[in-house]
């Protein structure tokens, strides 16, 4: 996880709704009676609203806690509000990793483009400095060669024409 304390928050989070309700579901016996409504004016209206749907259910059918997905109040937890919100920031920096992605290959390919024209000045000044026609000629034409690779790959490069 690129945010650990998010996932460690969610935990804690998620253990606190875990022993409140144990803790109430321990004091739900007959006799109780001042300490589940002690616990029941302290319990969040979330953990209320997901721990009263559970007591709603028939025995017979009720998952083990109201700790379910099956659970329409489960979503509304603090801790599974707080999942929700890492997987929304998860995705959007995975959109932004791939966005990256896609911008470091562009530069890679303007980059190379780049290498190729300063090959192109540095063999055409070197042409300059040479006596011999035909070896001017040959490094001139391959100037021009070279010259051609790096255009080609400017062109192809997705892109290349916003730029100004």
């Amino acid at each position: 996880n690129a945010f650990p304390a998010w996932g460690s928050f969610q935990a804690q989070s998620s253990q606190l709704e875990q022993q409140f309700f144990l803790t109430y579901a321990l004091n739900a016996a007959p006799g109780n009676e001042g300490a589940v409504a002690y616990l029941e004016q302290t319990m969040s209206e979330e953990l209320a609203a997901a721990v009263n749907w559970w007591f709603d259910q028939p025995e017979e059918t009720a998952p083990p806690t109201p700790f379910v997905e099956d659970n329409p109040e489960y979503a509304n937890l603090p801790s599974q509000v707080i999942v929700d919100e890492g997987n929304t920031v998860m995705d959007e920096a995975d959109a932004k990793r791939v966005a990256a992605e896609e911008s470091g290959e562009l530069g890679g390919r303007f980059g190379l483009a780049n290498v190729f024209f300063a090959i192109v000045l540095f063999l055409a000044g070197i042409a300059t400095l040479l006596r011999r026609t035909p070896i001017q000629i040959g490094i001139l034409v391959l100037s021009v060669a070279l010259l051609v690779v790096g255009g080609v790959i400017i062109i192809s490069t997705p892109g290349w024409a916003s730029i100004g």
